[in-house]
């Protein structure tokens, strides 16, 4: 009988550990980075990406880059896309977690920027922003911006405005940049 009872305390043990490995699967599961994933809206597929592989992509592949730090510019600007151009990649990169915050009228920065978004603040070049203040330089990336990247650079930009923008504004703004990716 002592066996028995042995066998039954070791298949307990062993369901409560089974159970703590799988619960702690499944929570680093859930923590994962998961920025690199195709979304979906309205049937057009999107891709996810961070600062450094948004780099990545501007040197080595072809295809329409939305920056911006809202859902709602995001789902705006991939809509437009993908009704203009069904057929090629849209890489979005959200910034509001990356981006420096600063008042420009106190010239006080309230966040900082991280590493991999002042890196690409500089790979962007004159496609970035400096803003002067108390001779304190701060760069970061107006938006919501497109990019249109192809042959490993950027062939067009347009920044959206502050004020509310049409579609067919913005259909007129694009225009050149879908003539020069589609050449």
């Amino acid at each position: 009988m002592r066996k028995i009872k042995n066998k039954k305390k070791l298949s307990k043990g062993s369901l409560i550990i089974l159970g703590f490995l799988f619960i702690c699967l499944s929570f680093f599961d859930l923590k994962a980075d998961k920025n690199n994933t195709d979304y979906s809206l309205n049937n057009s597929i999107y891709t996810n990406v961070n600062a450094k592989e948004l780099i990545n992509i501007i040197k080595s592949q072809k295809g329409m880059l939305v920056i911006a730090d809202n859902d709602s510019d995001i789902n705006r600007l991939v809509e437009f896309l993908k009704d203009k151009d069904n057929n090629d990649n849209i890489f979005v990169y959200n910034t509001s977690n990356d981006k420096i915050l600063f008042d420009k009228s106190s010239c006080e920065i309230t966040k900082k920027a991280t590493n991999d978004y002042k890196r690409l603040v500089n790979e962007l070049g004159s496609y970035s922003e400096n803003y002067m203040c108390n001779n304190i330089e701060m760069k970061y990336i107006k938006d919501p911006m497109v990019l249109f990247a192809k042959d490993g650079g950027i062939i067009y930009s347009y920044y959206l405005p502050e004020e509310e923008i049409t579609d067919r504004i913005l259909s007129y703004a694009l225009k050149k940049g879908f003539e020069m990716f589609n050449s």
